[in-house]
């Protein structure tokens, strides 16, 4: 069970890198700050997240846990939709 448990969260953490490390280099971003709650006190994800992310993007980008990640994903959602806003106003 737990070397299952070990390979899913592998598995998790490699899939989310992927999926990030492609919308950074659509937005042209080269560090991406993670605030999800999977990584929340979890070192093992941290580590495997960190290294796919490097593997992904050949060494040039880099990816960044936070500390407090639930504030700062609420101070991201706050800014979204401050340009959410200032965009809309614009039309």
């Amino acid at each position: 069970t737990h070397t299952h448990t070990r390979t899913h969260t592998q598995m998790i953490s490699w899939n989310i890198a992927h999926i990030a490390r492609l919308v950074a280099a659509q937005e042209g971003a080269r560090t991406i700050i993670f605030t999800g709650s999977f990584m929340h006190d979890n070192i093992v994800s941290q580590r495997k997240f960190a290294a796919a992310f490097r593997y992904w993007s050949a060494g040039d980008s880099q990816a960044l846990f936070m500390k407090h990640e639930g504030y700062v994903g609420a101070l991201g959602a706050l800014a979204m939709s401050t340009l959410l806003r200032e965009e809309h106003s614009r039309r």
